[in-house]
């Protein structure tokens, strides 16, 4: 008897699941609503002043998705970007991400330079990339601009690998690459002289 239970359950779940999928649509795959995990970057220079970088570039994008309405999952201390892709695929996998956010960042003299990736847990691709260089004194403006660059919709990717140094649509590419282009997102509602933390 309870075998059979069991079974019409399993049987009526299905149907029901069957009957809420558009004709013509597929069913949505488990990661299409699976959270995105966000690591701090790493720091290629390896200079133990700058690591606030790498945490505050996590911690923005975070926040944009999150407006966005994509659940975010915040790293670990052991879930770093410089753990190398296969490293943070498996911190993915762990906490149960259907994508990744991690990047690096490499700072000389006034410039600093951001890399970011998407990836895909279950397939380890890329699905999105952006590259920004500015001046470390707009380093929220960059921030804002790798988090834009990387923004998501909730539940949906586009599965095109991009380009680095990508822009957004809407945005001169000359404006993007400057770093006296106009501030957007938090960086353009900040006070004035107002930079640290």
């Amino acid at each position: 008897m309870r075998i059979a239970s069991g079974l019409l359950a399993a049987i009526l779940t299905g149907a029901s699941a069957a009957a809420q999928t558009p004709s013509g649509a597929s069913p949505a795959s488990p990661g299409d609503d699976a959270p995105v995990l966000v690591v701090p970057f790493a720091n290629l220079a390896g200079d133990p002043a700058d690591d606030w970088i790498g945490v505050g570039i996590a911690e923005a994008v975070s926040i944009d998705l999150q407006v966005t309405g994509t659940p975010v999952l915040r790293a670990t201390a052991e879930a770093r970007g410089d753990s190398g892709p296969g490293g943070v695929l498996d911190a993915g996998r762990q906490a149960g991400a259907g994508r990744v956010v991690s990047g690096a960042y490499q700072r000389s003299g006034d410039l600093i330079r951001v890399t970011a990736r998407l990836l895909d847990v279950a397939e380890g691709t890329v699905l999105q990339s952006a590259t920004v260089t500015g001046m470390l004194a707009d380093i929220f403006e960059l921030q804002d601009r790798v988090a834009a660059e990387l923004r998501i919709e909730a539940g949906s990717v586009e599965s095109r690998p991009a380009e680095p140094g990508m822009v957004r649509p809407g945005r001169p590419a000359a404006a993007a690459a400057r770093s006296d282009a106009p501030a957007t997102g938090a960086a353009a509602g900040a006070a004035p002289g107002r930079r640290g933390p």
